[in-house]
């Protein structure tokens, strides 16, 4: 996932930059959630978890610039 944002961000618009992005991470799995959401920090994104029993999630999502979808 975080070589896709990569790759996305060195061919679309090399000024993009993860820092300071609002990601949210859906699922919070220890296989991909949870390490997603730690790589996120790492690049100094703002990030968000949310899971089954999250409530109005579309109003959680609508303002993130980056959702992963670690569910399934």
């Amino acid at each position: 996932i975080m070589a896709m944002l990569d790759s996305v961000t060195a061919d679309f618009d090399p000024s993009f930059r993860l820092a300071g992005k609002a990601a949210v991470v859906i699922g919070r799995s220890n296989i991909v959630g949870k390490p997603v959401a730690h790589l996120l920090l790492q690049r100094n994104c703002t990030v968000t978890i949310c899971h089954s029993a999250t409530q109005d999630l579309p109003c959680i999502i609508k303002p993130a610039d980056i959702v992963v979808i670690a569910i399934g």
